[in-house]
């Protein structure tokens, strides 16, 4: 986060990355806990050595509100940091040409995560969250980035001589 248009498209990627790898994780973990719970049950494990595998459903909720504080506090300091660098107002429009292209990243990582959900439907129940917010991206960006560019104008410089 340099204040930069750039960072439109990096927030989109980081997201999409961040939340593949934690849904990914998420569904991995309960597999291997219900793998485990089943064999430990097979073989007549005490109730206590079971009450420690219904832990993984509360670290699943920390992890769905972790992937909201992501999210919008990078949102958040994005604003902030186009606010706060000093910059020409001749880079709005390329910062507005950045944006168009963050959108259509955007559109592209939402088919993506609509192709992983499709693919693995017990993905999308690792984080409902993210569905929600991948099915809403492209307006969410839209409504982002207008403010990021009225950060940038709010935050922008005159040119010396004016």
């Amino acid at each position: 986060m340099r204040g930069t248009a750039l960072d439109s498209i990096f927030l989109v990627v980081t997201i999409f990355v961040i939340t593949m790898s934690l849904a990914f994780s998420l569904y991995s973990v309960g597999q291997i806990n219900d793998a485990i719970e089943t064999e430990l049950t097979a073989i007549g494990a005490p109730a206590e050595s079971l009450a420690l595998f219904s832990d993984v459903d509360e670290a699943k909720t920390a992890f769905g509100n972790t992937f909201l504080v992501l999210v919008f506090g990078l949102m958040a300091a994005t604003l902030v940091f186009s606010y706060m660098v000093r910059h020409n107002r001749l880079f709005l429009v390329f910062a507005f040409l950045i944006l168009i292209v963050a959108l259509i990243v955007a559109v592209i990582l939402k088919t993506a995560w609509d192709a992983a959900v499709n693919a693995l439907p017990a993905l999308a129940l690792q984080i409902p969250r993210a569905t929600w917010f991948f099915s809403h991206l492209t307006e969410i960006i839209m409504v982002w980035g207008i403010l990021n560019l009225l950060a940038m104008y709010k935050g922008a410089t005159a040119p010396e001589g004016m």
